[in-house]
């Protein structure tokens, strides 16, 4: 299958840097760090049961720092982050989905895109925790889960950007489709778009019923068709892509590839190269290159 096939991909990667001793691992939170860009700590997250394993990156620049998600939040998050720097640091919510925001609540505001504000606020209940994080795992115990507490939502837009000082910014780049609100942050110096969910491999999912409730028309392929139309003008300003799951380095073929995956499944709904489970839910994938789209036709 496509998506086994596309996960092999992050899982050779992963075993490589292990294998080569590229990893560094904490007492306080249990997660593997690596760092593949000068400033830049990839934080690996394994799932818990619900969603799939998943990336935070801390960017450090010269007076402050960005936490880019904060995964399942299992452990003290706070403490590595501020093992990893020294310096202040600001936290940004790619999208409102739970395996990239539940460790919020060890921290006391999170940045995220407007259209995804009512759904994260929504979420942000205890239940909603216990729900997505199984009391125990094989990797955790039941106190390795912090308690639940409430948090300041910071809204922002596209062009938002964050400061991190010496001329280093890191700007909001607004890519809808898999969430309303879903967006990445680009980072010119490094040149590198931290995407989230909104630009991967693995493949984007863009599938199940169409929410209802606002901005609901930003959670379509042609709103992600869009999104990638005006990324693909600026493909000048990055050469790889690092997103919240799977392979990180991803050249940014991906975009057009993924463009050009979005105009096959408007053009034909029903033509479909593959088909994903994912609980009681099932996606159509369609793949061209890099790009490859999840989707289900109510979506599109």
């Amino acid at each position: 299958m496509i998506i086994e096939q596309q996960s092999r991909l992050g899982a050779e990667q992963l075993a490589a840097l292990r294998a080569a001793g590229q990893v560094r691992r904490y007492d306080c939170a249990p997660v593997e760090v690596f760092t593949l860009a000068e400033g830049v700590y990839s934080i690996y997250s394994k799932s818990p049961g619900l969603g799939g394993d998943a990336w935070m990156h801390l960017v450090t620049g010269p007076e402050r720092a960005v936490l880019i998600d904060t995964g399942f939040g299992i452990g003290d998050l706070r403490a590595l982050v501020e093992t990893l720097t020294d310096k202040p640091y600001d936290v940004f919510n790619t999208h409102f989905h739970g395996d990239h925001t539940l460790g919020n609540v060890q921290f006391d505001r999170v940045f995220i895109h407007r259209y995804d504000l009512r759904p994260l606020a929504d979420s942000m209940t205890p239940d909603g925790r216990k729900a997505f994080i199984p009391q125990e795992a094989d990797y955790y115990r039941p106190s390795d889960i912090p308690p639940f507490r409430p948090y300041g939502i910071v809204p922002v837009d596209a062009g938002f950007t964050f400061d991190l000082g010496g001329g280093e910014t890191l700007e909001l780049v607004h890519i809808p489709g898999h969430s309303a609100g879903c967006s990445g942050l680009l980072d010119r110096r490094r040149r590198i778009l931290f995407s989230g969910d909104a630009v991967c491999c693995t493949p984007t999912f863009i599938f199940g019923p169409l929410p209802e409730g606002e901005y609901r028309e930003y959670q379509t392929v042609r709103a992600y068709r869009d999104g990638l139309r005006a990324l693909s003008g600026r493909l000048e300003e990055f050469d790889v892509l690092f997103p919240g799951h799977g392979y990180l380095g991803v050249p940014k073929e991906i975009v057009p590839d993924t463009l050009a995956v979005c105009g096959a499944i408007i053009a034909a709904p029903a033509q479909y190269d593959d088909v994903l489970h994912f609980g009681p839910r099932e996606g159509l994938i369609r793949k061209i290159g890099w790009g490859s789209v999840a989707y289900s036709k109510e979506r599109v």
